[in-house]
């Protein structure tokens, strides 16, 4: 979505003994998740950068291990391509 790219988004992945206790921290806190999915005991889930921290330490609190999996945002993009000036000179020969 592209408000994905212009906020940003982060997905990760979480194992242990007790996911739903993270679950139901995480919407106490305040902290967005979307597209959630649970495979056997993986469960997978994306939140916004800013919030990135505060995942982390609710899965320390519940005893799960925090795997980030990938990050998109237009800064996030920008910082990765920042050196590659073929892109550039091609963009400013395209115009």
């Amino acid at each position: 979505m592209i408000t994905d790219r212009l906020f940003g988004s982060v997905r990760f992945e979480l194992w242990g003994d007790n996911p739903e206790e993270f679950l139901t921290k995480c919407a106490a806190s305040g902290v967005e998740l979307w597209d959630i999915k649970r495979d056997g005991d993986i469960f997978s889930a994306a939140t916004r950068p800013w919030q990135e921290t505060d995942t982390k330490k609710i899965a320390k609190e519940c005893r799960l291990v925090y795997t980030k999996i990938s990050e998109k945002s237009i800064p996030h993009t920008v910082k990765k391509y920042r050196f590659r000036y073929g892109i550039l000179v091609g963009a400013l020969l395209l115009l």
